[in-house]
């Protein structure tokens, strides 16, 4: 009997102890979580109004598939891709589109072909 409770007791031990942990974590750790994702939603919509500013203009330029926002680098920062179909068409297409545009990267990628199955 002796030994069920003195795990009885270290359990509950443990269970206040991770109380505490989540409690100082919901009090401390969300509003920085929250406002971290305010910003990037607002980085995203923000990308989101410069590519629709210089979406004729990266058009424009000869052998362009598509544009969009994407994030493919694996940073949560928002990049402005600008897509091709061919893989010689790559060097062309990055010598034409700018580097940035109004302080998002501009990033020259091949597009995948999607098939039926």
């Amino acid at each position: 009997m002796r030994k069920h409770l003195g795990w009885t007791v270290a359990g509950a031990g443990v269970l206040l102890w991770l109380a505490v942990f989540a409690l100082c974590m919901c009090a401390f750790g969300a509003p920085a979580a929250q406002a971290q994702a305010q910003q990037s939603k607002a980085d995203w919509a923000e990308a989101g109004r410069v590519l629709s500013r210089h979406e004729k203009e990266l058009m424009a330029i000869p052998k362009v598939l598509g544009v969009s926002v994407s994030n493919e680098n694996g940073d949560v920062n928002p990049e402005i891709v600008v897509w091709v179909s061919k893989p010689e068409d790559l060097g062309s297409v990055e010598r034409a589109a700018p580097d940035s545009l109004e302080g998002f990267p501009v990033e020259v990628k091949l597009v995948g072909h999607a098939v039926a199955a």
